[in-house]
C-alpha cells in the first residue's frame, strides 16, 4: 500500500483504499470513544466538583492544586501508596523470575506430551476470573468454613488460622495467588522468545564442551534478554497498579493496613464517598508516576545498549 503524497490527495487515497480504512474504522472509533474521550474528565482533579453543575460548570479549585495538597497530607493515601509499591514491586520481580524459570525448565523437557500437560495445568488459572479464584481462596482459608481451617481444627484441637483477616498473612496470600494465576500464562511469552534463539548456538556450545547450565545462562537467557527488558519497562509503567480485581475481592476491614492500595483507596473515595474530584487527582498522580517511570527505565535500558520501547 503506497501512502506517498505523489499518488494524489489525501481524500483520493482514502477513497482508493476505502475498504481497508473501513476495516480499521470500528477499532479506531472504539479507541476514540473509550480511551480518548473520557480523558477530558481529568480536569476534575483541578475543580470543586458539584454534580448539579457538571464537570464544566463546577468551579475551579482554589488554589488549582488543592486536591494534591490534601492528597499528600492524607495518612490513608500515604499508607495505600506504600502498600501499592510493596505489592507492585513483588508482582514485577518474583512472578517474572518464576515465569522465566518455568519457561527455561519447559524448554529443557524433551517429552512433548509432558510439556503440554504442564503448560495446560500451569496456565489454566489465567482463564479464571478473580471472582472465581477468590471464591476458591475463601473456600480454602476462611476462618469459619475453610477446608484448611477445618483440617487444622481437627488435627490441632480447635486451632484456626485466620489467614484472610490477619494483616501479615493476607499479603502472603496475595503474592501466592498472583503467582498461581500469572506464572503459567506469562511463561508462554518467554517460551516464544526462546524459540527464536538459533539452534546453531547450542550446537557450537556443545562442541566447545559447555554444560547444560552454561548453555542456559550464556545462550538462552542472553537470547531472550531483550524480551525480558521490554516487559520490565512495561511493568514499570504499571508499578502503581496493584491488580484491583484481586485485592478488591479479598480485602476486608481488618487488613486495610497492609492490603489497602491506591486503586481500592480511589474506589472508596470516588464511588463510596462521592469525592470524584479528589479521586481523579489520585488517579492522575498514579498515571503520571507510571509514565515517568516508564520513560526513565526506557532511557536507562537504552543507555546500556538495548532496544527500548521507543
Amino acid at each position: 500500500m503506497d501512502f506517498s503524497l505523489k499518488t494524489g490527495t489525501v481524500w483520493k487515497r482514502a477513497w482508493k483504499y476505502k475498504g481497508r480504512y473501513l476495516l480499521i474504522l470500528p477499532a479506531f472509533a472504539a479507541t476514540l470513544l473509550f480511551k480518548y474521550y473520557p480523558m477530558y474528565g481529568i480536569i476534575l482533579a483541578f475543580k470543586d466538583f458539584k454534580a448539579r453543575s457538571g464537570i464544566m460548570g463546577s468551579a475551579w479549585a482554589n488554589p488549582w492544586y488543592r486536591h494534591f495538597q490534601v492528597l499528600f497530607k492524607d495518612p490513608q493515601f500515604t499508607s495505600a501508596l506504600g502498600n501499592t509499591i510493596i505489592v507492585s514491586v513483588f508482582n514485577i520481580t518474583v512472578p517474572t523470575l518464576c515465569c522465566i524459570s518455568l519457561a527455561l525448565m519447559l524448554n529443557e523437557v524433551r517429552s512433548s506430551a509432558f510439556k503440554r500437560i504442564v503448560q495446560t495445568i500451569s496456565y489454566l488459572p489465567h482463564f479464571l476470573s478473580w471472582i472465581v479464584l477468590s471464591g476458591i481462596i475463601f473456600t480454602l482459608f476462611s476462618s469459619s468454613y475453610g477446608i484448611v481451617n477445618n483440617f487444622l481444627a481437627s488435627a490441632f484441637d480447635g486451632f484456626k488460622w485466620s489467614a484472610l483477616s490477619n494483616p501479615g498473612t493476607f499479603r502472603v496470600l496475595l503474592y501466592a495467588s498472583y503467582i498461581w494465576k500469572s506464572v503459567g500464562y506469562g511463561s508462554i511469552i518467554y517460551l516464544a522468545a526462546i524459540t527464536g534463539v538459533s539452534p546453531e548456538l547450542y550446537e557450537a556450545a556443545i562442541v566447545d564442551g559447555a554444560s547444560r547450565w552454561q548453555r542456559v545462562w550464556h545462550i538462552t537467557i542472553q537470547g531472550i534478554r531483550s524480551t525480558i527488558l521490554l516487559l520490565f519497562i512495561l511493568d514499570c509503567a504499571n508499578i502503581l497498579n496493584s491488580n484491583f480485581d484481586q485485592i478488591f475481592n479479598l480485602i476486608g476491614p481488618s487488613v486495610l493496613s497492609t492490603g489497602d492500595v491506591i486503586e481500592t483507596f480511589v474506589y472508596r473515595q470516588g464511588i463510596k464517598q462521592r469525592m470524584y474530584d479528589y479521586a481523579t487527582a489520585v488517579g492522575l498522580f498514579k498515571n503520571m508516576v507510571g509514565v515517568a517511570l516508564m520513560l526513565i527505565v526506557n532511557l536507562i535500558v537504552k543507555r546500556f545498549g538495548e532496544d527500548g520501547i521507543m
